[in-house]
């Protein structure tokens, strides 16, 4: 009986090890980039993913093609400079285990302008006059690109930030 036993759980420990080693980390890139987003143009530009722990991953946009290593789980690379281009472009990312890839869309070079709102000033896109005339003009530009990150507590660290497009 306790032959049996062990034999179950061996078999049983077996199929667990193989579960996780198919569903491992999926490859992904971090939140903040999304597709119509907007790459910063003439400066190197840090791409930021996830992996499974120890995979090769192979990143390429615009003619470029970076590889890092996935040592914890997370993988980083940066491109050369961009030159500034309204033709949208793919930002694809492949890794050594699983052949799984990774691919962002209509991607364009450019530069890339942060808005801060303070507490105290609440002049929202399409919430008085003023914000209505932007949101329009926003709208009829395929060349002008927004994303809203929702805010957090100060102070903590985080590996990823909630995105909104």
């Amino acid at each position: 009986m306790m032959k049996l036993i062990r034999k179950y759980v061996v078999v049983l420990a077996a199929g667990f090890i193989m579960v996780s080693a198919v569903s491992g980390a999926e490859l992904r890139f971090n939140n903040y980039f999304t597709d119509n987003m907007v790459l910063q143009g003439g400066k190197p530009v840090l791409i930021k993913g996830f992996a499974d722990k120890g995979a090769t991953v192979t990143v390429s946009f615009a003619g470029q093609t970076k590889t890092a290593k996935a040592e914890d789980g997370t993988w980083a690379v940066t491109l050369d400079a961009l030159s500034a281009s309204d033709k949208p472009q793919k930002l694809t990312a492949s890794s050594s285990i699983g052949n799984q890839q990774s691919s962002i869309g209509n991607v364009l070079v450019g530069d890339v302008l942060i808005f801060a709102r303070q507490s105290f000033i609440d002049v929202s896109l399409g919430k008085d006059d003023e914000g209505k005339k932007a949101a329009q003009a926003f709208e009829s530009s395929p060349l002008l690109r927004m994303v809203h990150i929702k805010a957090g507590r100060s102070g903590i660290r985080r590996r990823t930030l909630r995105v909104r497009t």
